[in-house]
């Protein structure tokens, strides 16, 4: 899978704050060194960046990958500490010490649910926002 690592680094530095630890969760996955029939969810608990980014050079491809921008439990780091892995238990509500970003989520889905049932026309506003210095 091609990864930016530059634009990655940059969400991680925008999003979460120094030394926040984070999940990051592919679905249906494989790594490098798997045959293509092997895709299952892959999760890690990340605190450091450039280990974040080397464990998502290490997939070969998934269907979807994420992270949770709110901080989550220092003690999950034990799962899969700075690393990817099959894990039986991902990060669930109670795992989330703060939640930052919920209330940006949520008026993003209402706006976007408003925008899909009231017109057919393109979404402008969901365009990347480029900005200096992030």
């Amino acid at each position: 899978m091609k990864i930016n690592e530059h634009d990655i680094r940059r969400l991680m530095k925008l999003i979460l704050a120094n030394g926040q630890i984070t999940e990051i969760r592919a679905l249906k996955a494989r790594s490098n060194n798997e045959p293509h029939y092997m895709k299952k969810t892959k999760a890690g608990y990340f605190n450091d960046p450039d280990k974040l980014i080397e464990a998502l050079n290490g997939i070969a491809d998934a269907s979807a990958v994420y992270f949770t921008p709110n901080p989550v439990n220092p003690q999950l780091l034990g799962r899969a500490n700075n690393k990817l892995d099959d894990l039986s238990s991902t990060t669930s509500d109670k795992d989330i010490i703060k939640r930052n970003f919920f209330s940006l989520m949520l008026i993003l889905f209402v706006l976007l649910e408003h925008h899909l049932m009231t017109s057919n026309t393109s979404m402008p506003w969901m365009l990347p926002i480029k900005s200096k210095n992030i």
